[in-house]
């Protein structure tokens, strides 16, 4: 079972059972049976861009921060992919999760019964950020800011709230910068406006009447 689009009226939505779409035309052709070679990587990040879509829809700001982000944790896009360093608490998936992050992120999947995905680790991404008594809970200081800025920041607002409120990775600064650049190339890619801090016309997202306005 994979999860549907939100609809901007309700980001508290249910699941149900959707049947993803492939992104079409945007990284060339794909599928010559390499996991690891070129043509499979770019059928993944479509995969990926089409989940972002469906989640994040008509914010490109959102899919360019977010693809950037996946990308420099997870250069391959594999949702399965698990961290290869010799570390005791190895991170998974495209956001590569670790230590409560992860253990709640299958907790999630067995309550709503649905399968590990591409689609399922994004709308797991939008369930702890917009929905009410979320399987993880980030803290509502950086649930508001990172919340925020999906909603009307620009994508590097969006690459750097990730980072920083969610993701805070090691070298943290370093991490910011690396993930600007390839969210720079995802705004090139989906052609998404390049200021770094001008809005964008979307309305901003009521957190005390979890409504759009």
């Amino acid at each position: 079972m994979d999860l549907p689009p939100p609809t901007l009226l309700n980001p508290t939505h249910q699941t149900q059972q959707l049947v993803p779409q492939p992104a079409e035309g945007l990284l060339g052709p794909s599928g010559n049976g390499q996991h690891n070679s070129d043509a499979s990587i770019d059928l993944r990040k479509k995969e990926v861009l089409s989940a972002l879509k469906n989640y994040f829809p008509n914010n490109p700001n959102a899919w360019a921060g977010f693809m950037g982000n996946i990308q420099g944790e997870n250069s391959t896009f594999d949702f399965q992919k698990e961290e290869i360093a010799n570390v005791k608490d190895k991170g998974y998936g495209l956001f590569q999760f670790t230590g409560e992050q992860q253990d709640k992120y299958f907790q999630y999947l067995l309550n709503t019964g649905i399968k590990d995905s591409p689609y399922a680790q994004v709308g797991y991404l939008h369930h702890i950020v917009y929905d009410a008594n979320p399987t993880y809970e980030m803290g509502n200081t950086k649930r508001d800011r990172l919340r925020q800025n999906i909603n009307i920041g620009s994508g590097y607002d969006i690459s750097d709230s990730l980072v920083r409120e969610y993701e805070q990775p090691d070298r943290m600064r370093q991490q910011q910068k690396t993930r600007r650049g390839l969210t720079g190339d995802w705004m090139g890619l989906l052609n998404v406006p390049a200021e770094q801090s001008k809005p964008t016309p979307r309305k901003p997202y009521n957190v005390y009447r979890n409504r759009y306005e």
